[in-house]
């Protein structure tokens, strides 16, 4: 039997379509039978914290350092203008360069081509790592960038390694993981290693595209994906679509959730949607039924 707990990632294109109602509700559904760790890798917008904003009695924060930046040495900068290759537009000059820390993205250009070596990247604390314990003995593991700040692939991973930390220590079965919209550095780190992925989507143009788009990076790591279909009357034709892209793609098209203004009224409540109204879960059956069997076949 395999020690680590099974790794599943909830993921889409874009953003709004309801990964973090399907997150929320997975969890609440199958506390009872598996102890469970929520890791939220979306550290520009993290929401685990919203849905169970009731349940959660304590949280603990702590820094981390997951990117650099560039600071001139003044007395070695001789205003030679070298540095004003810079990409980000972050350099300015008065007497000296001045390096606006907003714009930096720490790419290191500037350093580089500087002659007096004036210019050194230094790590900074760019966002803090936060822990929340609920009511249920879930633990939330979730991070927030600073504002202006950049590197959030190098703080999911922080994430998801206090997560399997936490998990360790708390002996969990599953691990889910929230991953942040798009098809970028955050959404490539929360799939890595994952046991399976669900793709989110939303019968319109633009969530169908990104949806695809995102399943081009899944198959990269021949990882099994699900789909689950959300708002699924919002479109017929599209929502048909997305069915046979599925079976195309060899992706189980799991649960079509309809649009219901219970899920609605139960986020303005902060509470997962199967806690404010328990017939909700009757949406999310075979989304559950998959859960339980990639548990079953990760740790057999």
């Amino acid at each position: 039997m395999r020690e680590e707990p099974t790794k599943i990632t909830i993921a889409s294109g874009k953003g709004g379509v309801g990964k973090s109602l399907v997150t929320s509700t997975i969890a609440t559904a199958l506390k009872e039978k598996y102890r469970i760790i929520i890791g939220d890798c979306d550290a520009d917008t993290p929401n685990q914290k919203i849905y169970f904003s009731k349940y959660i009695y304590d949280k603990e924060e702590r820094q981390i350092i997951a990117g650099e930046k560039a600071f001139v040495n003044e007395e070695l900068c001789d205003n030679c203008k070298k540095c004003s290759v810079c990409p980000y537009n972050a350099i300015t000059f008065k007497e000296h360069a001045i390096i606006n820390s907003l714009l930096c993205e720490g790419c290191g250009l500037c350093k580089i081509v500087c002659p007096r070596k004036a210019i050194e990247l230094k790590e900074i604390e760019n966002a803090k790592l936060i822990k929340y314990k609920t009511r249920f003995g879930m633990k939330i593991i979730s991070a927030q960038l600073k504002p202006g700040e950049s590197g959030s692939g190098k703080i999911v991973d922080e994430v998801k390694k206090e997560a399997e930390k936490e998990a360790k220590e708390e002996k969990a079965d599953l691990i889910l993981y929230d991953s942040a919209a798009g098809i970028g550095c955050p959404v490539i780190s929360s799939v890595k290693n994952s046991d399976y992925v669900i793709l989110v989507v939303e019968p319109t143009p633009s969530s169908f595209n990104d949806m695809r788009r995102t399943n081009e990076v899944v198959k990269e790591f021949n990882i099994k994906t699900g789909c689950v279909i959300n708002n699924s009357n919002f479109n017929e034709d599209i929502k048909e679509e997305i069915r046979e892209y599925c079976n195309k793609e060899n992706i189980d098209l799991l649960d079509e959730i309809p649009n219901d203004k219970r899920f609605i009224k139960a986020i303005t409540q902060l509470e997962p949607a199967i806690l404010y109204d328990k017939t909700l879960k009757r949406y999310f059956i075979k989304t559950l039924n998959k859960v339980e069997e990639i548990c079953e076949q990760t740790n057999n």
